[in-house]
C-alpha cells in the first residue's frame, strides 16, 4: 500500500460520529412533523420507527416510507424531511484520532479527497463545524454528492475528484462506513477498499463479492496501518 497516492475519504460516520451526533436530534425532528399528521403515534414511536426502518431505505427514505404506509400527502412527507435535514448543524467534534489521521496522511506527501453524499449546504456546514476545512475545499479537493434519479450514486462524484487529482483507481483507497455505497462504488471503480465499521451499517456483514472490501478497520488511525505510514 506504501505505493498509493490519495485516499478519498467518507464523511458521515467515517470522519465523525454522524448517528450519533446529528442522525437521531434529526429523527426526532421529522417525528414532531410526522406526528401532527399521524396522531394514533407517539414522536417517540415515529422516532423508533425511523430508526428500524433507515437499516433498508436510508434516512431519507424511512421518512418516505412511513409516508407511504401512513397515505400522508407529499407536502407533510417534504415537510418532514426538510426538518430532518435543515442547514443549521449545531456542535459537532470529529472522532479523536480524524485530524491525527490526516495530518501525517499529508505529512507523508498523499493526496486527500473527501466525497460525501448529502445536500450540499449541510454537508459543507458538517466540514466547517467538524474543523475539516483546514483539508478539505470546495471545488478543490471537496466534492458533495446529491442524489438524484440520474445520480443515485457517488460513482460519478469520485471520478470526478480521481480526475482532478490526476489520480488512477488503482492509485487510490476509498475508505467509507457503508457497504452498499462507499464500498460497492470503490469496487466498481477499481479502487482499494477500506470499510471502518461505524454508524448504522456497522453490525452489516458483506452479502455480495461487490459489497466485500479489501480491509476493514473500527477505527481510522488503523488506515495508516494499510498505508504503511
Amino acid at each position: 500500500m506504501s505505493n498509493m497516492r490519495g485516499v478519498i475519504f467518507d464523511l458521515d460516520d467515517t470522519l465523525f460520529d454522524c448517528t450519533g451526533q446529528l442522525t437521531q436530534p434529526a429523527r426526532v425532528r421529522a417525528a414532531e412533523v410526522l406526528a401532527e399528521y399521524i396522531t394514533q403515534t407517539t414522536q417517540q414511536q415515529l422516532t423508533s420507527l425511523q430508526t428500524d426502518l433507515s437499516e433498508k431505505f436510508g434516512s431519507s427514505g424511512a421518512i418516505r416510507e412511513i409516508g407511504s404506509r401512513y397515505q400522508l400527502p407529499s407536502s407533510a412527507v417534504e415537510d418532514a424531511l426538510s426538518n430532518y435535514n435543515r442547514d443549521d448543524i449545531p456542535k459537532i467534534v470529529p472522532y479523536p484520532d480524524a485530524i491525527t489521521s490526516l495530518e501525517t496522511i499529508l505529512d507523508e506527501n498523499k493526496i486527500i479527497l473527501l466525497v460525501t453524499t448529502g445536500r450540499r449546504n449541510r454537508q459543507l456546514a458538517k466540514v466547517e463545524q467538524l474543523g475539516l476545512s483546514q483539508f478539505f475545499e470546495p471545488n478543490r479537493n471537496l466534492f458533495v454528492h446529491e442524489p438524484d434519479s440520474d445520480h443515485p450514486t457517488k460513482k460519478a462524484k469520485i471520478l470526478q475528484a480521481l480526475a482532478s487529482a490526476r489520480l488512477s483507481p488503482e492509485e487510490c483507497i476509498s475508505i467509507g462506513d457503508k457497504l452498499d455505497s462507499d464500498v460497492t462504488v470503490g469496487n466498481l471503480i477499481g479502487m482499494t477498499t477500506v470499510r471502518i465499521r461505524k454508524g448504522r451499517q456497522r453490525n452489516w456483514d458483506p452479502s455480495t463479492d461487490e459489497e466485500t472490501p479489501d480491509h476493514e478497520i473500527r477505527e481510522l488511525i488503523e488506515l495508516l496501518g494499510i498505508l504503511q505510514l
